[in-house]
């Protein structure tokens, strides 16, 4: 399967909001950006998607080209039960992948990414290392329009997942992710931050 080069990638909008039952919610998530610390391994380099302040991280999915993930998109969903368009937008680095086959988590609807734990497998050095599963943390929206911190965790392992960063990457509180900063060699991705921002009712 042959992708088009980043520089023709357009930004893709992916419908993600449902309606829910209760007050009526908008909030917008404040702020340039704050980055999380890193989970999973530096790599040298590092590629960042975010998204306009309307919109919450809700999925990240690689791909994977040899059994090495050299593809990351990531998703949002506004954080409103008034509907709209999320975002959605991918980084790479090959334009040649295989099917499908690496960590690939979203949270359900009406909840929003606040932290992420990346799974690597062992190798005996570490710039080898690479993201083979995901965990998330998310806060959610109540009945009567509050966001509030979730106390699930959900997660994804792809083949080869062995070792569990010992660090989160995870937004203060009252935050949640706007964006991820994806770190790696040039050859496959190794570690994630979060972009978050805190959230603000309009």
């Amino acid at each position: 399967m042959k992708f088009p080069s980043l520089s023709t990638a357009l930004l893709l909008l992916v419908t993600t909001t449902t309606t829910f039952a209760g007050a009526p919610y908008t909030y917008w998530v404040m702020g340039s950006g704050n980055l999380t610390r890193r989970t999973g391994w530096d790599g040298g380099k590092h590629d960042e998607i975010r998204f306009t302040a309307k919109v919450g991280l809700r999925k990240i999915t690689f791909s994977e080209k040899h059994n090495k993930p050299v593809w990351i998109r990531a998703e949002g969903g506004v954080v409103s039960n008034q509907g709209g368009d999320g975002e959605g937008d991918r980084k790479e680095l090959s334009d040649e992948i295989g099917p499908m086959g690496g960590a690939d988590l979203s949270v359900p609807s009406g909840t929003w990414i606040r932290g992420v734990q990346v799974c690597s497998q062992r190798e005996k050095d570490d710039e080898d290392r690479q993201i083979r599963g995901l965990r998330f943390v998310t806060s959610k929206a109540t009945s009567d329009g509050r966001i509030v911190e979730d106390s699930k965790t959900y997660e994804h392992k792809a083949a080869g997942c062995k070792d569990w960063s010992s660090t989160w990457a995870r937004c203060d509180k009252g935050e949640i992710a706007r964006g991820v900063r994806a770190f790696h060699n040039g050859k496959w991705y190794t570690g994630l931050e979060l972009v978050c921002g805190p959230l603000a009712k309009h």
